[in-house]
């Protein structure tokens, strides 16, 4: 039955702006990190700070250049290994702190190169802007990556494995530095698997290892 309710050129544009979001958000980022890599450039290379330097010109591009790449770089750090559990808003954390050393940093340039006050409040908008772009864009790939891994059991059990075996090698380690022993069992033979007893009998005798630290740190295995 037909909903008359519903108005489907607004439904429509919901879905027009759904698809074309991701694209525009990164490429309004990528703007704002271009922007300021070229303002920070310009006022750097200004005769009050490195254009009277040979080579001051392109060494301040180069700078403003890096600082937005780094900056982008620390921001989006977190998803350079997706299969890692991402919690936290680190990303988030880091995109403010940085945001707010760019605008310190073109408020500065901008005074020394002798630039007005309503340059230094456009850049400074622009990548307030930016850093709004980064949290949001953060927030989406942190809950996307969490569906792609959590979709799949055996991609969270591959994980769960991981840390349950670093877990266990860790107050294995602790272990042995306090001068305890660590007994590793070996692996079950036709013997041991027949009866519980057999298998007793045979890892008393033999089948497992002992290892402990002596007093000079060395390890020794004793059966």
């Amino acid at each position: 039955m037909e909903n008359h309710f519903e108005n489907a050129k607004f439904r429509a544009l919901v879905g027009e702006l759904r698809r074309i979001m991701p694209t525009t958000a990164a490429t309004l980022l990528i703007l704002v990190y271009a922007i300021s890599a070229i303002a920070a450039g310009l006022f750097l290379s200004s005769p009050t700070l490195l254009g009277k330097v040979t080579g001051g010109p392109v060494l301040a591009f180069f700078i403003g250049t890096a600082i937005q790449a780094v900056r982008a770089t620390l921001v989006f750090f977190s998803q350079l290994n997706p299969a890692r559990p991402i919690t936290g808003h680190h990303g988030e954390v880091i995109a403010g702190i940085m945001g707010v050393i760019s605008i310190y940093e073109i408020y500065h340039l901008a005074t020394a190169a002798g630039m007005q006050y309503p340059v230094v409040l456009s850049l400074s908008i622009l990548m307030l802007a930016g850093i709004g772009i980064e949290i949001f864009l953060l927030r989406e790939l942190r809950f996307f990556t969490e569906m792609q891994l959590f979709d799949r059991p055996e991609y969270w059990q591959k994980i769960e494995k991981y840390y349950q075996a670093k877990a266990d090698y860790t107050a294995r380690m602790d272990a042995l530095r306090r001068g305890e022993r660590i007994t590793r069992k070996a692996p079950a033979t036709a013997a041991a698997t027949a009866s519980p007893t057999l298998a007793s009998i045979a890892t008393g005798e033999g089948g497992a290892e002992n290892f402990y630290l002596n007093g000079n740190g060395n390890g020794n295995g004793k059966h």
